[in-house]
């Protein structure tokens, strides 16, 4: 299961998500097939419905590297959760992609998650300082922030058996 360095550290901090959708690049060591996510964030309404995605990488007009507007695979659906046993107050919400996404190694992709619940206007998605992600407004403009999200991405390895 390929994971995020930063998940293991015990220092967090919270991106409030307004409306639009966070991303967060990432890169796999081998090729993968992704059948669920996992993230570290809040909020206070359950059960949460989200909008999950994985985009392909581009820098095309643009100042730095963002993903593509069309997803290889996106999902809407309540996700599970349960209360994070190493970051107290935080939940770790997980998604099953079913049948999954086949992702290429040495390859960027973008993960994107925004809540979708109804009478839901914020909520958070924790990270670690250091690295970027991107937050796009409900117009499609792209805004660099400055931290690491937490998330673990759960696969099948290609080739295993």
């Amino acid at each position: 299961m390929p994971e995020r360095p930063s998940s293991t550290r015990s220092a967090r901090r919270r991106q409030n998500i307004r409306q639009g959708p966070a991303f967060d690049s990432f890169i796999l060591d081998d090729a993968a097939t992704i059948t669920s996510i996992r993230w570290l964030g809040s909020g206070s309404i359950s059960p949460h419905t989200f909008q999950v995605g994985l985009y392909e990488n581009t820098t095309e007009n643009s100042a730095f590297a963002r993903p593509l507007t069309t997803p290889i695979v996106e999902t809407v659906s309540p996700a599970s959760r349960t209360l994070s046993t190493q970051h107290p107050a935080a939940w770790e919400y997980q998604m099953d992609f079913g049948a999954g996404a086949f992702l290429e190694a040495d390859t960027t992709y973008w993960l994107a998650i925004r809540n979708v619940t109804p009478g839901i206007s914020i909520w958070n998605w924790y990270g670690d300082s250091g690295g970027s992600f991107i937050s796009r407004d409900p117009a499609g403009n792209d805004t660099l922030g400055t931290l690491t999200l937490f998330f673990t991405l759960e696969s099948d390895l290609a080739g295993a058996t």
